[in-house]
């Protein structure tokens, strides 16, 4: 069986944001058209620096010459920790900063690339 690059899985995060984003701009009307491309844009990146942050801490642990079972376990809850911290950063400040967001097009997109996993997992 084939291993699943975490690259991989955020490559294909960014690009389903962007064919949604891309969705939004066709499918809306033009008075709308830009707010709901944005909204999507925002919950794509609401989904993928995340789980970004997270290869970029769990790569570093692997980096580490004196890295052990238990060092490791702590990279990936310090990891997870990390990725759900910027995750609840990000809506929070995305709602506060930008308040004419759409939230159906950005929870969306936010939810599709949460799949990516499991469809990257299946493609493989």
């Amino acid at each position: 069986m084939a291993t699943v690059n975490g690259w991989q899985i955020i490559a294909s995060q960014v690009v389903l944001t962007l064919i949604i984003a891309c969705f939004c701009y066709i499918f809306f009307e033009l008075p709308e058209r830009v707010v709901y491309t944005y909204s999507a844009l925002v919950g794509g990146f609401i989904g993928f620096l995340p789980s970004a942050l997270f290869l970029v801490r769990l790569e570093a642990a692997k980096k580490n010459v004196k890295s052990s079972p238990g060092g490791l376990l702590a990279a990936v809850v310090s990891g997870e920790f990390l990725k759900i911290l910027a995750t609840i950063f990000l809506f929070i400040g995305f709602a506060l900063k930008q308040p004419d967001l759409k939230w159906i097009p950005l929870l969306v997109t936010y939810l599709a690339t949460l799949k990516c996993y499991l469809l990257v997992w299946l493609w493989n």
